[in-house]
């Protein structure tokens, strides 16, 4: 569980392309540059950085699994890991209050079941209606980080990172430590845009492709 809570940080911890902020994003001409820079964000917690790294439809998307992950967060209860503690089940009712989704709110509306394309749609729907989309995600980014030890949330080492490129896409796979041994092997992606490479969170249709 610690496992999938640690994937669900280095993946999903990055705010949404939604913000007034119009700070010019670097060009990184490789995709081992992006990759050093998200490990650079993740390890300073600085997810305002960290959301300009990802490509804008990514950004989209992962609006939308932080809006959804709040509201699980919310209910107190999270599939598959059961029931959350009572701090971070307020904060992330305050969070929601604050973007337009107070619990009498909430509870007047049916989430399909979880995991699947209705329960994407639906969240996706209400993704849309948020107007400050970087300040949930920078607080959803909060509540996660209570989770994972500090010590586990580098992304690994970007002299262990091996990169394949195909076409404008990049899978990059890197070894990830818990103390001194490999826990796991990361997946980071990435996308050409333009001159530079940025990071891509796939669609869930292209979670078991390549790249």
């Amino acid at each position: 569980m610690v496992r999938f809570f640690l994937l669900m940080v280095l993946t999903l911890l990055a705010p949404t392309a939604r913000t007034a902020d119009k700070t010019k994003v670097p060009v990184y001409k490789t995709p081992r540059d992006v990759f050093i820079a998200k490990k650079k964000a993740l390890e300073a917690k600085d997810w305002r950085t960290l959301h300009r790294l990802y490509s804008k439809d990514s950004q989209k998307r992962v609006l939308t699994e932080n809006l959804t992950g709040t509201w699980y967060f919310a209910s107190g209860k999270v599939p598959g890991l059961g029931k959350v503690d009572a701090e971070i089940q307020q904060a992330a009712d305050q969070l929601l209050t604050k973007h337009g989704f107070p619990k009498k709110k909430r509870e007047s509306l049916k989430v399909p079941k979880q995991g699947t394309k209705a329960e994407r749609a639906f969240f996706a729907r209400l993704a849309e209606t948020i107007k400050d989309g970087e300040s949930l995600t920078v607080g959803f980014s909060n509540l996660m980080i209570k989770l994972i030890p500090a010590s586990q949330l580098s992304p690994g080492d970007p002299k262990d990172l091996k990169v394949t490129i195909t076409g404008d896409r990049a899978l990059g796979i890197v070894p990830v430590k818990i103390g001194n041994k490999k826990a796991y092997d990361l997946r980071t992606h990435f996308k050409k845009v333009g001159q530079g490479w940025k990071l891509y969170h796939p669609r869930p249709s292209d979670e078991n492709r390549p790249n």
